[in-house]
């Protein structure tokens, strides 16, 4: 499916945002990304996002059953010889045996279990570059107190 155009814009740009700022895919990784039917549309954005940086495998899977069902025989292969896996599906494969091996072997990535279109374009959107400064002010702010008060519209909290 080579068809961007029927792309959300916003989907494609988190897409970007996961594979050049969260995940820094480089060029040559051996990247594979594992989904199902429920979160396909999420898989190809993330697939039409990296084939500007490197050749994505795209594997859509049986949806599983439970969280922590292990992926097929093949996929657990497939995942073990990869540089950074991202898995989009519907019930999580953070915690199977596919996926902690994979990560044994060196690759890194990110399940994204119950992950909608919706979810992705208001949550990955983000200027993380933005946040990051941020977040670092405010914490050499608070490691420098000895007393913080949090103000709200509610009032103040000690």
């Amino acid at each position: 499916m080579d068809r961007p155009h029927k792309l959300n814009r916003k989907l494609n740009r988190a897409a970007n945002i996961v594979v050049k700022n969260c995940l820094g895919v480089r060029r040559g990784e051996r990247v594979v990304i594992v989904t199902d039917k429920f979160c396909s549309i999420i898989g190809y954005s993330l697939w039409h996002s990296l084939r500007k940086i490197t050749d994505p495998i795209l594997i859509e899977i049986v949806p599983r059953k439970i969280h922590g069902e292990e992926p097929p025989k093949l996929v657990a292969e497939i995942l073990k010889n990869c540089d950074v896996y991202i898995i989009p599906t519907y019930y999580s494969l953070t915690h199977t045996r596919a996926r902690i091996e994979a990560s044994k072997q060196g690759a890194r990535g990110t399940t994204m279990p119950g992950i909608t279109v919706d979810v992705m374009t208001r949550a990955l959107n983000a200027n993380y570059q933005k946040i990051a400064v941020l977040t670092n002010k405010i914490a050499r702010l608070l490691s420098k107190a000895k007393k913080v008060i949090i103000k709200t519209d509610k009032g103040a909290e000690k």
